[in-house]
């Protein structure tokens, strides 16, 4: 669940960021969906979340 990777960026950290963020999406009846950027540059992230129509 929690993973860091070592990147050319700042190696330290819990790996909590995208395990929190999931499960606020989740808790929101939502999807999150990672995938390899454009050209296999960096990455990117979609996020989908239900759109709720009030009835009043």
């Amino acid at each position: 669940m929690f993973y860091t990777m070592h990147g050319d960026r700042n190696p330290t950290g819990t790996g909590l960021g995208l395990a929190i963020v999931k499960a606020i999406i989740s808790a929101h009846i939502g999807s999150i969906k990672a995938q390899i950027g454009l050209k296999n540059k960096g990455t990117n992230i979609q996020i989908v979340l239900p759109v709720h129509i009030s009835q009043d």
